[in-house]
Parts: structure tokens; C-alpha cells; sequence
């Protein structure tokens, strides 16, 4: 799967524990509530990461990194998730929480790659273990 990228998102280099992820599943739904849908995380298909990643460009465009994917939505609010993609960078594959209101240096940095972030969000159950 490597260098298969979702359309209109050019050069992506997934990291490897990523690629894996997608080339088993094509996104998820983690710890969602199935009764009022406000909790949880939404795992986009590959097919959602080029238009979530196009819009966060667009929408977010003085605070977007060469490499920048978003890969996620929270359940509830309009937190997403965005993986570090440029392999050229010191934080190629670290996991950050981009937060609608607040500039990038404000956004939490949730995990150092994609694994981890999984096993602390299972591990809290779905809570945001990232949030003081």
C-alpha cells in the first residue's frame, strides 16, 4: 500500500503502522455513542482522508504543515485527528488533536505515532487522555 495515496492528496507517506491499519481496515468507529452519538472517535475510510485533509487546508490554511493528513473526527465536537505525514520532519508520525478555535501551537499533541494513540485511547476507553 505504500505511496497509494487517496486522491487529491499528493506525496503522502504514510507511516508504516498506518498504512498497516488501512490496509486491514478502511477506517473505523471507536467507543461511539450509539444512542446520542456525542462521544467517540470517527476514523476516516480512505476515501474521507483526501476530502478532510482538501478541507482542512482550505479552512485552516496558516496553520497547515507540508504532510499534514487528518485522519479523524471526535463524536461531539469538531476536534479532529491529524497524523504528521512528511517524512523530512522531526515529527514524522506524531499524532495531534487539531482543536477549531485554537492556533496550532495550542493543539494537543496526543501521541508519538499512530500506535500508541490507539493503545492509550483504548486504554482510557474513549476518553481524551490527552486533556489535562
Amino acid at each position: 500500500m505504500r505511496n497509494k495515496n487517496p486522491p487529491l492528496i499528493p506525496k503522502i507517506l504514510l507511516p508504516k503502522i498506518l498504512e498497516d491499519f488501512y490496509s486491514i481496515s478502511n477506517g473505523a468507529d471507536l467507543f461511539k455513542d450509539k444512542i446520542y452519538g456525542q462521544w467517540g472517535l470517527k476514523l476516516y475510510s480512505l476515501n474521507e482522508l483526501a476530502y478532510a485533509s482538501k478541507t482542512y487546508q482550505q479552512d485552516r490554511a496558516e496553520d497547515t504543515l507540508e504532510g499534514d493528513l487528518i485522519i479523524g473526527e471526535f463524536y461531539g465536537d469538531s476536534d479532529l485527528l491529524l497524523v504528521r505525514c512528511d517524512p523530512n520532519s522531526d515529527d514524522y508520525g506524531f499524532i495531534l488533536v487539531v482543536l477549531p478555535l485554537d492556533q496550532r501551537k495550542d493543539w494537543y499533541l496526543a501521541a508519538n505515532n499512530f500506535e500508541e494513540f490507539i493503545s492509550k485511547f483504548y486504554n482510557s476507553q474513549g476518553d481524551k487522555f490527552w486533556e489535562p
